[in-house]
Formats: C-alpha cells, sequence, structure tokens
C-alpha cells in the first residue's frame, strides 16, 4: 500500500502509546537537569571561546558517581572531557 496519497498532517499527529505523557510541569529528572544546565561548561578550557549552541557541543555522561561532559570547540577545535572537581591537588614546577 501507498503512502503517496496519505494526509501529511497525520504524519505529525502524536502516537497513541505517548499521548498520556506529561510534556510539561515538574517531572521526577527535574534536580538532575537542573544540575546539568547548572554545571554545563560555558567556556573552552584551551582558548577561553564563549561554548554555547551554536559554537560548541558538551554532552554529559556518567561514570560511577562523576558527571564528566564531552566538550568541542568550534572555535579551536579543541575536543575532550571536562570533569567538575571539588577540590585540585597539585604541584609546584620545579625552577
Amino acid at each position: 500500500m501507498s503512502d503517496a496519497g496519505a494526509d501529511p498532517a497525520s504524519a505529525s499527529e502524536v502516537p497513541d502509546t505517548a499521548k498520556d505523557r506529561r510534556l510539561t510541569g515538574e517531572h521526577w529528572w527535574d534536580p538532575d537537569r537542573k544540575r546539568h544546565v547548572d554545571d554545563l561548561p560555558r567556556h573552552c578550557p584551551r582558548c577561553a571561546a564563549v561554548l554555547d549552541l551554536e559554537s560548541g557541543i558538551s554532552v554529559e555522561y556518567w561514570e560511577a558517581d562523576r558527571r564528566i561532559y564531552h566538550t568541542w570547540c568550534q572555535s579551536c577545535g579543541w575536543t575532550g572531557d571536562i570533569i567538575k572537581v571539588d577540590r585540585m591537588v597539585g604541584h609546584e614546577a620545579a625552577d
């Protein structure tokens, strides 16, 4: 059977299985979504360019209890992982 004569409006209808889903209002995942937005990298760690929807990509993933943002910067081409830390312990370079 051909779809050539199908009504284009019917293609955009919500499937029956999704009609009862709540698309607005409070959701159980809201606290994590808000943390994601708050912790999203705002600047490239290599060139300090602003990272937004037009100038880079940051995808959050999890490794055990760590939240990691795999990030790409359009300005300098840098790609890498950004991990928020509570405490950084480093060393002094020798003279």
